[in-house]
Parts: C-alpha cells; sequence; structure tokens
C-alpha cells in the first residue's frame, strides 16, 4: 500500500497482477487514506476525474478529462498529481487512462467500494450531457459518443440521441477526420442493436439499411486499389475499409489479394493482410 501511495518504486501492470486477491481492500485503504485529508474534495473532484476515467473508451489527454469531468483544467491538474500513480501515462501523447483494469472493476462494484463506488450510468450520462452542449468537439466524442449513448440504451431519450447519429453529415465528418467508415459502421450496428431493444422498428430499419450499404461498398472495393494505398503509404486506410461489415468470404478474398499483391514492395504489409486472411478464411467443415 505504501507503494502505490508513494510511488516510491515503479508501479507496473505485471505487479498488480501479481498481488494477492485482496487487492480490493488494499484500494479501498488507499482511496480512505487519500479522501480522509479532504472528503469534500475527494467527492467533488478525485471522484469525478475517475469516475471519467472508468466510463472512457480510449486515453483521455487533460483536457479532455476537464471537459467530460466538469472541472477545470488546474482541478484536474491537482488531481493527477495527488495520485498519479493510479494512472498510465502515454508517454507519445500525454493521455491518461486508469493503470489497471482491477482498480477500474473496484471502482464500479458497490460492495467492494462501498461509500467510494462509481455510479457508471452517472458518468456516462455526464459525458454526454458535456457533448451535448458542444456537440461539434474533438476527436474523442466523435469516435466514442456511440459508445456512451449505448451503455444508457435503457432510457428511451438517450436512444433518441443514438437515433441521431444517422445521418449522412455525421458519416462524412467521421469518414474526413477518421480516414473509412469503420468507426461510423460500428455506431449504426450500436442504433440497431439499440433499437431492437427499444422496439423502435423504423430505426432498426433504417440502422440496418446503413449497415448494409456499407457492407455493399466495403465489398466492392477492388483489391488492388487497397494493395495501392498500402503501398504508398496509406495503410490506416486500406485497414479502414478492412474494417467495415463484410462476410468472412469477402474479407478472406480481399486480405488474400491484397497480400499477394504487396509481397514484393512491401513484405511487412504482406504478411500483415495475409494473416488477416487466414483469419478470415472460410471454415471448410462449415461449407460442407
Amino acid at each position: 500500500l505504501g507503494m502505490l501511495e508513494k510511488a516510491t518504486q515503479p508501479i507496473t501492470a505485471a505487479t498488480l497482477d501479481a498481488l494477492p486477491s485482496g487487492l480490493g481492500a488494499l484500494y479501498l485503504e488507499f482511496i480512505e487514506r487519500v479522501a480522509r485529508k479532504d472528503p469534500a474534495r475527494w467527492s467533488s473532484q478525485h471522484a469525478l476525474v475517475l469516475g471519467t476515467l472508468v466510463a472512457a473508451q480510449e486515453e483521455m489527454s487533460a483536457e479532455e478529462i476537464a471537459r467530460f469531468s466538469g472541472l477545470d483544467d488546474a482541478r484536474v491538474a491537482a488531481v493527477i498529481l495527488d495520485i498519479g500513480q493510479l494512472f498510465d501515462v502515454d508517454p507519445e501523447t500525454g493521455k491518461y487512462a486508469l493503470y489497471h483494469r482491477s482498480f477500474s472493476d473496484f471502482l464500479v462494484d458497490r460492495r467492494a467500494a462501498q461509500e467510494y463506488h462509481c455510479d457508471l450510468d452517472a458518468q456516462h450520462r455526464r459525458i454526454v450531457e458535456a457533448w451535448r452542449k458542444a456537440p461539434d468537439t474533438p476527436d474523442y466524442a466523435l469516435r466514442n459518443i456511440a459508445a456512451h449513448l449505448f451503455a444508457l440504451r435503457a432510457d428511451a431519450e438517450m436512444r433518441k440521441h443514438l437515433y441521431a447519429l444517422a445521418s449522412r453529415t455525421r458519416m462524412e465528418k467521421k469518414r474526413a477526420v477518421l480516414g473509412s467508415d469503420a468507426s461510423f459502421a460500428n455506431e449504426m450496428a450500436r442504433v440497431a442493436e439499440a433499437a431492437a431493444m427499444g422496439g423502435d422498428l423504423v430505426e432498426e430499419i433504417r440502422a440496418t439499411s446503413i449497415l448494409t450499404a456499407l457492407r455493399s461498398r466495403a465489398a466492392s472495393v477492388p483489391a488492388k486499389l487497397l494493395a495501392l494505398l498500402a503501398r504508398i503509404g496509406e495503410l490506416d486506410r486500406a485497414r479502414g475499409y478492412l474494417s467495415l461489415p463484410m462476410t468472412a468470404a469477402s474479407r478472406y478474398k480481399v486480405t488474400s489479394e491484397v497480400g499477394r499483391l504487396l509481397m514484393a514492395s512491401d513484405p511487412g504489409a504482406a504478411e500483415e493482410f495475409l494473416l488477416e486472411a487466414i483469419d478470415s478464411a472460410p471454415n471448410e467443415s462449415a461449407a460442407n
């Protein structure tokens, strides 16, 4: 516990994995030691930062944490200084995540975390509300807001906001920023599932139709074009096309052809596509 509190030696994921099953008790004692110094500040600042990162779908910058927690930059910086040893910081981007999955699991476990329990729905809802106040925001919301809305799909109002993502404007914006339609396709899959759960047949049909169109588009992209994209260094765009929904047979055909075309010019990229082809190869026993 002293190691966690004072960070006098490196804390790694392997270190945490090696700790005994009573890790939750250690987390609780650590939080209590920090919270007892200023209970009000813990509730109004530390808990908001931790809750935001529990719900986050990817690493967040300090500015993103501030925006989605509702705190100002100075308070977020102070919290990071207080309990920074519980965060993992990407050395390239400077973005933050909770250091170990076990800590996130602890925080959402009401019995384990006790009064420090993190209401996950409340965290998703706060992130959604921040996005609704300023929808034209940086890339985090563009990539991930559908996941937060989907987490709240039992709420009819949240489903309406999720359904509203099914628009050509959003598709084109995501394609321009992210380089492919893969992320938008994932959103439409969530929209269709949420609509099915809510009995919203029209929205389910609309989202499914969009997914069908995206699948058809992905299957129609020639393998030679994807190979060309890879050759000119646009690997991410090529991967983006391949991440769109398509049948296993279509994925196998395209990835194996791209791999073959790249063998001479880029063996490394060729290997990547050929391995994906192997993974998506149709099951002969199933076919028979």
